[in-house]
């Protein structure tokens, strides 16, 4: 792929994540000062992964007239959940109409949003990279720009996640299944009688579309 014209970094921040008193909001970041920026609180669910996906759907929305013009763009998250969204597993969940046995996948109306904005615009590719680096290099900046307006919507200066561990996922894991579940990372919370996984499994994505999330 040609290298892209631009970058937008995109990131969804969240307070109190996977409680009834959680606060979401995004922000999408192309330079310092530059009038495209979005800073906002999400409407509906309020989680981290809701947050990032709707980053990346606001964004479409910015750079729409570019996309359709043909310019190389490209979309930089830390969030591999969200780039799987708008890619592979979206393509998967598509063919299943964002079901699964038991029902719908999970955020499966963000989820097919997402997809269907972007499938099948070949000069837009997608860049996972890490957050939080500290670094100086134009992603790490970008994402921290980013990072710091998607904080600054729901009211802090700092990211709810950078120096405090993962929040945990809980997970509807059937006993027959619980080996399977354990080799992908999930683990058992004797109090709450409950599976669960970090929000930083590497097989998050996986877990989530087997195990539908309490």
């Amino acid at each position: 792929m040609p290298d892209p014209e631009y970058y937008v970094y995109t990131d969804g921040a969240c307070s109190n994540n996977g409680m009834q008193n959680a606060s979401a909001g995004i922000g999408i970041f192309f330079g310092i000062d530059d009038t495209r920026n979005v800073s906002q609180k999400i409407d509906g669910k309020q989680t981290n992964n809701t947050a990032e996906l709707t980053a990346i759907i606001r964004a479409y929305s910015v750079v729409e007239r570019d996309i359709l013009q043909g310019k190389q763009i490209a979309i930089v998250s830390d969030s591999q959940y969200a780039i799987w969204c708008c890619t592979t597993y979206g393509e998967k969940c598509c063919k299943t109409a964002y079901k699964k046995k038991d029902g719908y996948i999970l955020n499966h109306e963000l989820v097919k949003t997402a997809y269907e904005l972007y499938r099948d615009k070949p000069n837009v590719q997608f860049i996972h990279i890490k957050a939080h680096t500290g670094k100086d290099d134009i992603h790490s900046v970008g994402n921290d720009g980013a990072d710091k307006l998607a904080n600054l919507a729901i009211g802090l200066q700092d990211s709810p996640y950078a120096t405090v561990k993962p929040s945990k996922i809980w997970l509807n894991v059937p006993f027959a299944k619980k080996d399977e579940a354990k080799k992908l990372g999930a683990r058992w919370d004797a109090v709450k009688k409950k599976w669960y996984i970090y929000d930083d499994n590497s097989n998050k994505t996986e877990l989530i579309e087997r195990f539908s999330i309490s």
